[in-house]
């Protein structure tokens, strides 16, 4: 794939899109949660991709390198012009190497783009498991039993034997 198909494939995520949004219960967080977990999936995929993308462009730069200024800088050394012989292959060798980083170098850009992604969906994910932890401890109460009466006055637990309050004194209905 060429670069601009990978930063394609990227923004048709829209993973900024999708994650800058607020969260108001537990089940869109961990809705949103399992959306990280596929982001970071299909670019820890486009990053292997890339990975391999790069091995290619290095094997075929490599016998371009191994070979570059062979054939000029082989007849010079049949006249006896082994030094500029030798000197055009290293410089044609520093060429081919300067060209293969150059083409590569995007594709190295795009890995640390592609990282900075899962690092800030790492933090979104943290965040996510923080809210959902908050939300829970908010929602712990202690269950009331439908069988307890409370003072209407005061609000102190009563027996259901009492007819008054034991705290403030108040008649029970």
């Amino acid at each position: 794939m060429t670069i601009s198909e990978y930063t394609n494939h990227i923004d048709n995520l829209d993973i900024e899109g999708n994650l800058n949004k607020t969260i108001s219960s537990i089940e869109e967080a961990k809705e949103i949660q399992k959306l990280c977990i596929d982001y970071q999936k299909n670019l820890r995929q486009i990053k292997k991709s890339i990975g391999l993308d790069i091995k290619t462009i290095r094997l075929e730069y490599k016998d371009k390198i191994a070979n570059a200024g062979s054939t000029l800088g082989g007849v010079l050394s049949l006249f006896g012009k082994r030094r500029i012989g030798g000197s055009i292959r290293a410089d044609a060798k520093r060429g081919m190497t300067k060209e293969r980083d150059s083409v590569i170098s995007p594709y190295e850009e795009l890995k640390l783009v592609i990282d900075n992604y899962i690092y800030s969906i790492d933090d979104i994910k943290n965040q996510l498991k923080e809210y959902i932890v908050e939300e829970k401890e908010k929602s712990k109460t202690i269950p009331i039993k439908s069988t307890d009466k409370f003072c209407t006055s005061c609000g102190s637990k009563l027996e259901k034997s009492h007819k008054f309050c034991a705290h403030c004194g108040a008649k029970i209905d």
